[in-house]
């Protein structure tokens, strides 16, 4: 079965939150099921399944010196103000520790609460992001580029989370149960 036989019954509604808020969420009853990454691997009440493993990419602006490059090391912008997510995300978090393996701490500039947010501050000139890969899939904002980052590159995993009811026994609506089958 496909999505598109199915969604003739499923609801699907945008909402952002931070990674607890979405957990939460799920786990409430609020939703039935969220796109978060990575996988949460210590609730007990979810099970979380990968779809796919995404490269953070860093987003300049064309006047950055480092946009006509092919590739970039993370080191390479320890001089550069980020702008991230605010410090309750843990995209953040991740981006703030892998530059704290590389001995620097990111200065941030300003915080972005959603996605376009950020690439719209990078295209205004406002800073540096780090953005998972297929946020850009429908292209970027004028005035940036996409950058890879060569080698040590921090990578996040979106999955699916599904609400158990009870901790052994999981409840899968219609739509969650068949949205399951088709991934796994």
């Amino acid at each position: 079965m496909e999505l598109r036989q199915i969604q003739y019954f499923m609801k699907v509604a945008k909402r952002e939150g931070t990674y607890k808020e979405l957990i939460e969420a799920v786990m409430n009853g609020d939703f039935d099921m969220a796109l978060i990454g990575p996988v949460p691997k210590h609730e007990k009440k979810i099970v979380g399944t990968t779809l796919f493993t995404d490269n953070i990419v860093a987003v300049l602006p064309t006047s950055q010196p480092l946009a006509n490059q092919s590739t970039i090391k993370l080191s390479q912008l320890r001089d550069e103000s980020f702008v991230l997510f605010p410090e309750e995300y843990l995209l953040r978090e991740i981006i703030v520790q892998a530059g704290e393996q590389l001995g620097f701490k990111p200065k941030v500039s300003l915080d972005g609460v959603e996605i376009d947010s950020i690439k719209g501050l990078v295209s205004a000139g406002l800073g540096v992001a780090l953005i998972p890969e297929f946020t850009l899939v429908d292209g970027f904002p004028r005035s940036t580029v996409k950058v890879p980052i060569k080698c040590k590159s921090p990578t996040e995993q979106l999955g699916l989370i599904l609400c158990f009811l009870f901790e052994k026994l999981c409840y899968f609506n219609n739509s969650v149960g068949c949205f399951n089958h088709i991934i796994n």
